[in-house]
């Protein structure tokens, strides 16, 4: 499996890719990166795929933009037709699962003859929700959605920060599970 650094027309993206043949472009969940996909990017290239998972605008070693304008849905769509071009790649399968999805869904319907094979785990497709969502997710004094939890910037990195190498043994051990 080949780690690399692309230069497309937006951003800089770090991805894992392996094989030769048809396409399989892999979005990341939340909050994952593209080693979420390294099992099934072995398995797509043995079957005779291109497997290439990006790690998404913002995450990982892929480039984080300042503003938060410059995250909406239509700025990663167009990463991932940006990501395609810079490859040599005119089509792709497209898979994505939990924040991915959402993303896939986008990508099939925005362009349609660049994705000729979607895959969607975890999220069904749907329309613009009536109100943010973050308005109408879990939260109590007790608890609250984990992704409110990464919603006012500093928190989660100042909690994560205290004992960086405790959550990266944690999170290795939620992976080999």
């Amino acid at each position: 499996m080949k780690q690399r650094t692309v230069g497309t027309s937006t951003i800089k993206m770090n991805i894992i890719e392996e094989g030769r043949g048809p396409a399989v472009l892999l979005c990341h969940g939340f909050p994952e990166t593209s080693y979420a996909w390294r099992h099934q990017v072995r398995a797509l290239s043995g079957a005779g795929f291109h497997a290439i998972a990006p790690d998404m605008r913002g995450y990982g070693g892929s480039d984080t933009p300042e503003s938060i304008d410059e995250y909406t849905l239509f700025h990663i769509v167009g990463d991932m037709i940006a990501l395609l071009d810079a490859l040599g790649e005119q089509q792709a399968i497209i898979v994505g699962n939990d924040w991915g999805a959402t993303v896939t869904w986008q990508a099939a319907q925005l362009r349609p003859h660049r994705f000729n094979g979607v895959v969607a785990l975890s999220v069904p497709m749907m329309g613009r929700p009536p109100v943010p969502p973050t308005t109408i997710f879990p939260q109590t004094q007790d608890a609250q959605l984990y992704t409110l939890y990464f919603q006012e910037p500093g928190i989660a990195e100042a909690e994560l920060e205290k004992d960086i190498s405790a959550h990266i043994a944690h999170a290795a051990l939620c992976c080999v599970r």
